[in-house]
């Protein structure tokens, strides 16, 4: 049975009014194969997050919490998010994030988008995000998204100026919602320099990569939410491969 737009925003107001709080802790594993000479560089990375959100009738906020091991290093940051709803159909994103610890994580972080719904399914939005590693790093992204029945189709792109142009990426994500809250499966592809995550391993935003991952998000009995999401990335500069894990459990309140 085809679930219409309008259904999953009433399907989301309703959890909403159910569970005004959520928790949530993360793991993500990533490995890397033949990618770097140095021996740091080769070592997996640890990433654990820890996250609170609470849900008004402004929108929903949220503090994170990371621990990460990256590059033979141990850091933490720290993040507040906010989903403010500005008005029917118009939403935002706020995120700022403080870590003392380079290069696991910059030195800080921020980043703001409007989210626009639109007629016929339709959802567009606009913004940017800002990193503070040795140097300042802007991206900027858009992306346009469309409801079809039980399906959500979304086309992001991260554009990443440097001196001479702008490095462009481009991600291509598809969700398919069962009749539950919080179940689906969702699987993309992307191709060029395409993740934040990439900007802790290169100084250059000239990067092509390829990519690929699938989501799977469960609901069980109502209050208990488990997700788990395998991606695969591919450098054209390097002969191996990198491969991500990440597993998740929620808890609404």
């Amino acid at each position: 049975m085809s679930i219409s737009p309008e259904t999953k925003f009433l399907r989301a107001k309703i959890d909403t009014n159910l569970f005004k709080s959520k928790l949530s802790f993360s793991y993500d594993y990533w490995h890397f194969h033949k990618r770097y000479q140095e021996t740091s560089n080769q070592q997996p990375w640890h990433i654990r997050t820890l996250t609170y959100s609470h849900t008004t009738n402004y929108g929903t906020f949220l503090i994170r919490w990371q621990n990460a091991t990256r590059f033979g290093n141990t850091g933490n940051q720290i993040e507040i998010e906010a989903y403010p709803q500005i008005k029917k159909g118009l939403n935002g994103y706020i995120n700022w994030g403080l870590s003392k610890q380079y290069p696991v994580f910059p030195n800080y972080r921020l980043g703001t988008s409007l989210y626009a719904n639109l007629l016929k399914g339709y959802e567009i939005e606009a913004g940017f995000r800002l990193l503070r590693f040795q140097s300042k790093v802007w991206i900027y992204t858009a992306a346009l998204g469309k409801y079809m029945g039980n399906y959500f189709f979304n086309l992001r792109t991260y554009l990443v100026p440097n001196s001479h142009s702008l490095s462009p990426s481009f991600r291509l994500t598809t969700n398919y919602y069962f009749a539950k809250s919080n179940d689906y499966f969702s699987c993309y592809v992307g191709k060029g320099f395409y993740t934040i995550s990439d900007l802790y391993l290169f100084n250059s935003a000239h990067v092509d990569s390829s990519n690929a991952g699938i989501l799977f998000s469960k609901n069980i009995h109502n209050i208990h939410i488990l997700k788990t999401n395998f991606s695969i990335i591919k450098q054209a500069q390097y002969s191996g491969i990198q491969a991500t894990l990440e597993v998740s459990y929620s808890v609404l309140f």
